[in-house]
């Protein structure tokens, strides 16, 4: 917008009843009614252009009539010019230069902002997947913790049945309440985890509520393998914002050091003018060139303080070159960030592999004991640390799912905001 066209207008209305040194000639009042419009532009190239209209209307009262009659025709004239002036820099602003800097850091501190915007909302978005999939953990092993309770309920009442028809030994049926108090303890544990994960959930979707209504789907359900991993962009949206704030600072700075340039311009200006009683004649007489104004000129203006000027320039220097560091690392820990991220992800899908084996490992080997129970051929112990095994391969895969689902959902603040649209719409 800076080198953009500017249609700008002015209006003033004038009276002025000061004291005149010659009354009889000058009057003892002055009206004038001024209108002028035009269009402005600063090129990039350094130069500024005006092209204006103006057009203005003079009543001058309590003129002596014998003086009016003697040397001035009327009292009441109209007047106006067409005005074209144009000025370049050579020095400060030398062919623009402080110009293309304003424009520079104008658009790259916007689009600072509009990146680091960006990163915000992907963060988030991140934060909120984060939570769902917390939630949907705190869920599943919630019914895994029922399971094992129930589980461990059903071993207590079968070995209160063989204490009755003494088939066992009363160490049995209270190690098996022991084990059962120990999964309730637990049950309540995971319980406070669902609350705390739900409380978090509905604070990201500004409810103050410890329900959910909605349904989640069990991690059981999501294929993990089937969800597309997020593309790394070459630069993620906050360290696009950082490289933009980069441009604006090495454009600010040398903003700062253009305004402590030495000054030198050329202008010049061309006026037409027109002069009558009737605003009609005054405006086709102002198109003629039989009455011109020129100016031509140079301005120069030189800063006397060198040392100040010096340590200035050196300051700008130095923010320039903070502002370049500043990016570098940002760069440096997003490829950091990014492999760290990756790296995890990977571990994880191979120790998720590995936990589903165990899983059902320890399930079969849990229903062959707990058969084996039932024909008196082992120990209730062995039944309970099975089921304990089983409970525990259960939750260890859970929190892998929800670990690897987490980490897709951080590599997503890694993509452009293309990326992600795209991607959701997929």
């Amino acid at each position: 917008t800076l080198t953009a066209f500017q249609l700008y207008a002015n209006i003033q209305y004038l009276s002025d009843k000061s004291p005149k040194p010659i009354p009889a000639i000058f009057g003892n009042r002055t009206e004038n009614h001024a209108y002028e419009f035009g269009v402005s532009k600063q090129t990039e190239f350094g130069m500024k252009g005006k092209l204006a209209y103006s057009l203005n209307h003079t009543l001058i009262s309590g003129i002596d009539p014998l003086v009016i009659a003697q040397f001035h025709p009327s009292i009441d004239y109209y007047s106006a010019s067409p005005v074209l002036e144009l000025s370049q820099s050579f020095l400060r602003n030398g062919f623009g230069s402080e110009t293309r800097a304003q424009v520079e850091a104008t658009q790259a501190s916007a689009l600072s902002n509009n990146h680091a915007e960006n990163y915000r909302a992907k963060v988030i978005e991140a934060e909120a997947e984060i939570a769902y999939w917390r939630l949907a953990l705190a869920r599943d092993a919630l019914n895994v913790q029922k399971d094992s309770v129930e589980r461990a309920g059903k071993i207590r009442d079968w070995n209160a049945k063989r204490l009755k028809l003494n088939l066992n030994d009363e160490s049995d049926l209270l190690q098996s309440e022991a084990a059962l108090k120990l999964r309730t303890l637990e049950l309540q544990s995971v319980s406070d985890e669902n609350r705390t994960a739900s409380l978090n959930f509905n604070s990201l979707r500004g409810t103050d509520s410890p329900e959910v209504k909605e349904g989640l789907p069990s991690l059981a359900t999501v294929d993990i393998t089937k969800i597309p991993l997020p593309a790394k962009a070459a630069k993620r949206e906050d360290v696009e914002a950082s490289f933009q704030a980069q441009r604006a600072a090495i454009a600010s700075a040398q903003l700062g050091m253009e305004k402590h340039k030495p000054n030198l311009e050329l202008y010049t200006s061309l006026a037409l003018n027109g002069r009558n009683t009737a605003f009609g004649d005054t405006v086709s007489d102002s198109m003629g060139t039989s009455k011109p104004v020129v100016a031509v000129g140079a301005r120069f203006a030189l800063p006397l303080d060198f040392g100040t000027v010096s340590d200035v320039n050196h300051g700008y220097a130095q923010e320039s070159r903070g502002a370049e560091l500043k990016y570098q690392r940002k760069l440096f820990e997003q490829d950091k960030e990014w492999n760290d991220v990756r790296s995890k992800y990977d571990e994880a899908k191979k120790r998720l592999d590995l936990a589903q084996q165990i899983e059902d490992v320890q399930r079969k080997k849990f229903l062959r004991e707990k058969d084996r129970q039932t024909r008196g051929r082992t120990t209730t112990f062995l039944v309970l640390q099975f089921e304990q095994d089983l409970a525990s391969s259960e939750f260890a895969r859970l929190r892998l799912q929800a670990e690897i689902l987490t980490l897709i959902a951080q590599m997503k603040t890694f993509e452009t905001t293309e990326d992600l649209h795209s991607g959701a719409k997929k």
